[in-house]
């Protein structure tokens, strides 16, 4: 299984299988305290309502605490170099969720950090989009083999990771 998703190619086919079947056992009420006494910390440099409020309350589901940083408290990459911001979040957080605008930033932050790190956008790539969507593919289809996906829309981070879902 991943330890990181920064990319969604990052994921073999068993580990969108697994991921997927998670998100429909969760979705039909299932039950989990697997982040029990977890913290779960948001590092946001692109603001977003549902992203933001799908993992915090996601966390929270499954027992862990969220907590939030907005560009303005941490300025990653600006006031704090990205490395000591990963070295100070991987010693006191359990996950750490980064939204940010240039790929390299995410992949400097995973480089350093010694806690599994989730990719909650780039303007490369939107892997949680990507498995929410492949998720709801498969609800509708039962399968996901042998279909044929037709994308309307910009060519964007959203549609790379999904082309490569």
């Amino acid at each position: 299984m991943l330890n990181n998703l920064i990319k969604i190619s990052d994921c073999d086919s068993n580990d969108l299988e697994t991921i997927i079947r998670s998100g429909i056992e969760f979705k039909a009420g299932k039950n989990s305290n697997i982040l029990k006494e977890k913290t779960g910390v948001l590092l946001f440099d692109k603001p977003s309502l549902r992203t933001k409020l799908s993992f915090m309350i996601g966390i929270q589901k499954l027992g862990g605490n969220a907590i939030y940083f907005s560009p303005e408290e941490v300025g990653m990459g600006v006031r704090e170099p990205i490395a000591d911001v990963s070295s100070v979040v991987s010693k006191m957080a359990d996950i750490a969720i980064v939204r940010t605008f240039e790929q390299e930033k995410i992949e400097l932050f995973e480089k350093f950090s010694t806690i599994p790190v989730i990719n909650a956008l780039t303007d490369e790539e939107h892997p949680c989009q990507a498995l929410a969507d492949i998720m709801t593919i498969y609800e509708n289809l039962g399968e996901l083999t042998n279909k044929n996906i037709v994308y309307i829309g910009d060519s964007n981070n959203v549609a790379k990771s999904l082309g490569y879902a």
